[in-house]
């Protein structure tokens, strides 16, 4: 459920561009108009989209708009496939009373949607059980709620924030996950074994996860943990792509989360008597890496994925096309359906 803690200043238009603030008070103040305008709401990319934020973009609505009357609010819901130019959120009601809010309920969709379709991408190719949403550090932490529900409503069922979370209205089928960070074994002067150790002594009922790629030597390092933890659930290999793993020829091709990096892990997991022990892969990976992986077969069960799914790249827009019944809009837009047909197309909201 969104809660905003800033709902004044939403409502003074804090966020809203100035235009937009200029044209509500020429409404207000010269026009003195009861009108009812549709503003509407669609993406502009070439291929359908998945449509997120829309549920985000009504509470807004409730919350700021308050007890004004003859304000009607229609839309898709969050996770439905929309083609470029179908009205994805259309508001209908006096423009004074909305004006503001149009450029905010395009970055929430916006945002969102694209977030959704980036991890849409991503479950193409892999089960949500393999992939680990890890976009916390790639951006502002106040986008986190909007990105972790984004990520949910695509499919997504495993986040490293609590902030992921807050926006899902039933997150029971949806979890917080965390291995160690290199800060941890380096507050251990290196030691990933002692580090293990205390980890296990601190939190008794977790699976035990390692973090293999501290020392840049992926297979010692194994072979190293191998025999003091025979019940490790998984091993993590996050190199970065300007660095070669020293199981790897060096040359530039092998910099980073390779292919061959991974098979030699899985080698190594296997010849140490790990057969079931999971192998996550992170750092630098996006949907073409991944396809690589799954179509090349690679041995790694589960991807952390991060900056990548973050590009806004869904273009949302809001224009106002009806006035008082009869279609008025910049050219070349239009409500795109009959009036009429609102009710039966879209969901009702508000």
């Amino acid at each position: 459920m969104l809660k905003l803690k800033e709902t004044k200043k939403i409502i003074d238009g804090y966020y809203s561009a100035l235009y937009l603030k200029k044209a509500k008070k020429i409404v207000q103040t010269t026009l003195k108009s009861n009108s009812i305008s549709i503003l509407r709401f669609t993406h502009f990319n070439k291929h359908p989209v998945y449509v997120c934020g829309i549920s985000l973009a009504v509470q807004l609505l409730k919350q700021v708009i308050g007890n004004k009357k003859n304000i009607s609010v229609y839309g898709v819901k969050d996770g439905d496939l929309v083609k470029a130019g179908q009205p994805i959120l259309v508001i209908q009601g006096n423009y004074a009373h909305i004006a503001i809010f149009e450029g905010v309920i395009d970055g929430i969709i916006a945002r969102c949607s694209s977030v959704c379709n980036s991890c849409k991408q991503i479950l193409s190719l892999i089960k949500p059980q393999q992939f680990i949403f890890m976009a916390d550090r790639a951006d502002v932490y106040t986008a986190q709620p909007f990105d972790g529900y984004a990520a949910y409503v695509a499919g997504v069922k495993y986040f490293v924030t609590d902030a992921h979370l807050e926006l899902i209205d039933n997150p029971k089928d949806c979890y917080v996950v965390g291995t160690i960070p290199h800060a941890l074994i380096q507050q251990h002067n290196g030691d990933l074994v002692n580090t293990l150790n205390h980890y296990q002594l601190c939190y008794k009922g977790d699976k035990l996860s390692a973090l293999v790629d501290y020392d840049n030597d992926v297979c010692k390092t194994i072979k190293k943990i191998a025999s003091k933890f025979p019940n490790l659930s998984s091993i993590r290999i996050d190199t970065s792509k300007s660095v070669i793993d020293k199981s790897l020829p060096k040359s530039k091709v092998f910099g980073g989360v390779h292919e061959k990096l991974v098979r030699n892990a899985r080698k190594t997991l296997n010849e140490c008597g790990l057969e079931k022990t999971k192998i996550i892969v992170s750092s630098g990976f996006d949907y073409k890496k991944i396809k690589s992986f799954v179509d090349n077969k690679v041995p790694a069960d589960i991807y952390g994925v991060g900056a990548s799914l973050l590009k806004v790249d869904v273009n949302i827009t809001g224009d106002v096309v009806y006035l008082d019944g009869k279609p008025q809009a910049k050219f070349g837009r239009c409500l795109g359906v009959k009036i009429n047909k609102l009710k039966t197309l879209l969901h009702k909201y508000i």
